[in-house]
């Protein structure tokens, strides 16, 4: 993707299934609707997201199951994303387990829509959830501000904020999560564990439990945090997130094996490309390269909000000699940011390394290209020419 770009474009609706017909299906609603409605589609996560970075969408509608990517995982990815993140989603499946709702309303659905469904129980879902949005309270309206600021790395105006609106009557469970989060990312482990104090019954909660365990993790209270990860996964067993934290806890400890199979069972489940860069990366960090490499090479395609795991592969890779597999990752690096001048230097340092002096010349080059003050760019470049 061209990192330059700007947005420019604005839609109504994006509709992402990997099933042309019910794209096609979902579309001839929407227009029946509204013949002037503006429709984005997408046959999977990855693209839906590419198109985001590129195009303003009012309203998301998502399928479930989708292969590597799911439809809840690309709705967690939009949350995370300051541009998009309040961008209304609704989740569709032909599932009706109570599970799958749960998930998806806790990571910030709007609406959860099983199929088959007719015109008028589509519309009136979307006409819900813009009534919704038209007539927030106050209240609400500051807890989206405070998700905002919390993914603008603003964590002490959140701390402030969070705990103003924790004495107000309309205070929420996601305002006490929103606090907990923000002390998580200033490593204040003890804090954040009491902020979800203010949670009642929050054992019974699996965000809390998540984030308990995080906060033990922090502290290594691996026991501790082990207790919440668990309780987390029974309340919630579909996300692989808490599974992947549980086996991190496993590997510090030295019980590689439970770590293990707690992996090969999200494997066998049906893994998706950010699972398998969530237990490649936590592998990586033990120096368990072997291990890592079955998951990351797994992976269908890396994404900007995954590509520094794929780099930390390369680095990995390039250290064992492994120099050709090495270039293969650098080269999907810069896929996604070719103009980004540490994988542009990684990339020649590898060539360097592999004895391959005018491909290390040529992407010496395009480092100093993106910054001629890049000294040890200039360092290598020299070292090359006199040699």
């Amino acid at each position: 993707m061209n990192e330059d770009r700007r947005v420019e474009e604005k839609f109504d609706f994006l509709i992402v299934d990997d099933h042309k017909e019910m794209l096609y299906a979902i579309r001839d609603i929407l227009k029946q609707v509204d013949p002037g409605n503006r429709i984005l589609m997408s046959q999977s996560g990855a693209q839906a997201l590419s198109i985001l970075r590129e195009n303003k969408v009012a309203f998301v509608i998502s399928d479930w199951n989708m292969p590597n990517m799911t439809g809840v995982e690309l709705l967690s990815l939009i949350r995370k994303n300051p541009e998009h993140y309040d961008t209304p989603v609704m989740i569709i499946s032909d599932e009706v387990e109570r599970e799958q709702f749960i998930y998806a309303m806790e990571q910030g659905a709007d609406a959860y829509q099983l199929k088959p469904f007719t015109t008028d129980r589509l519309t009136e879902a979307i006409a819900s959830v813009l009534r919704a949005r038209a007539h927030q309270t106050p209240f609400q309206q500051k807890t989206r501000d405070l998700r905002l600021l919390l993914l603008l790395e603003k964590y002490d105006s959140v701390i402030r904020w969070a705990k103003e609106m924790m004495q107000e009557e309309e205070a929420s469970i996601d305002t006490a999560l929103l606090l907990c989060i923000a002390y998580l990312q200033k490593f204040e482990y003890a804090k954040a564990r009491e902020a979800l104090r203010f949670i009642p019954k929050y054992r019974e909660n699996s965000k809390a439990c998540h984030l308990m365990g995080l906060a033990y993790m922090g502290e290594k209270k691996y026991k501790k945090a082990l207790v919440s990860l668990e309780n987390a996964i029974e309340l919630n067993p579909l996300d692989q997130d808490r599974k992947i934290d549980a086996g991190k806890v496993y590997l510090e400890v030295g019980m590689d094996a439970e770590a293990y199979e707690i992996f090969e069972s999200i494997l066998l489940s049906g893994s998706t490309d950010l699972s398998l860069v969530g237990i490649g990366s936590a592998l990586l960090k033990k120096n368990q390269l072997d291990k890592a490499s079955k998951y990351l090479d797994g992976i269908s395609e890396f994404l900007p909000e995954t590509v520094g795991v794929c780099n930390e592969y390369a680095i990995e890779l390039r250290k064992t000699g492994d120099y050709k597999k090495s270039i293969q990752y650098y080269k999907k690096c810069l896929k996604i940011h070719p103009k980004n001048e540490i994988y542009l230097f990684n990339l020649a340092r590898v060539y360097y390394e592999a004895g391959k002096m005018r491909d290390a010349k040529t992407f010496l080059k395009r480092v100093l290209m993106v910054n001629s003050g890049h000294k040890y760019a200039v360092k290598l470049l020299k070292h090359i020419k006199h040699q």
